[in-house]
């Protein structure tokens, strides 16, 4: 399936050896060196807000919009706007800790689906920064 964004500006289709994958924390018991220990030789990253219960700190790539009315996926075209316009700047930590994922990261957040995940968005916007979107 062929997906196009008019924000981003390019055909968002990839090559299956450049796959970001987005996975619920909740699934490997609030542990990220089991996630890692479950993908060896990857890139594993927390892209959530903090959460001094589980002792995490908050990633630059946590999404500062919050859900509306509680609706899943309803902050992504926010958050979507505002990655694009660091893209398009180049200059600040949130630019950087984007810029530095490899093209099979493991992106790990609290979303129960990725569809509804930001770490969707961020995903896509790698693949745009590493040129490999069509």
């Amino acid at each position: 399936a062929r997906e196009t964004s008019s924000e981003w500006g390019v055909d968002l289709s990839i090559r299956k050896e450049f796959v970001v994958l987005i996975l619920s924390l909740r699934d490997f018991g609030v542990n990220l060196d089991a996630v890692s220990e479950r993908y060896p030789g990857r890139q594993v990253v927390y892209i959530g807000r903090a959460n001094s219960h589980y002792g995490l700190s908050q990633s630059a790539l946590a999404n500062p919009f919050r859900r509306v009315n509680g609706v899943p996926g309803s902050s992504l075209p926010e958050f979507r706007r505002w990655l694009w316009q660091i893209i398009q700047h180049r200059e600040n930590g949130v630019f950087r800790a984007l810029n530095s994922l490899e093209l099979d990261a493991v992106l790990v957040c609290w979303c129960k689906n990725p569809e509804h995940c930001h770490g969707s968005v961020i995903a896509k916007a790698v693949k745009y920064l590493k040129g490999v979107a069509k």
